[in-house]
């Protein structure tokens, strides 16, 4: 596993990508405060969900 800074343990497959092709983009990196607020939840959620694997 890669493990980013003090954020999630994200596997290569894992990697976010934008709106466009997989294939034509490079991978996309956030900070876990960044990805949390996409997502509409908090950063103590993201990191509980990582932590029961979901």
């Amino acid at each position: 596993m890669k493990e980013i800074k003090k954020g999630l343990k994200l596997k290569l497959r894992h990697l976010l990508y934008g709106g466009q092709r997989r294939d034509t983009l490079k991978p996309l990196t956030y900070k876990t405060s960044q990805f949390a607020n996409q997502a509409s939840v908090t950063v103590w959620t993201l990191r509980y969900y990582d932590k029961v694997g979901l």
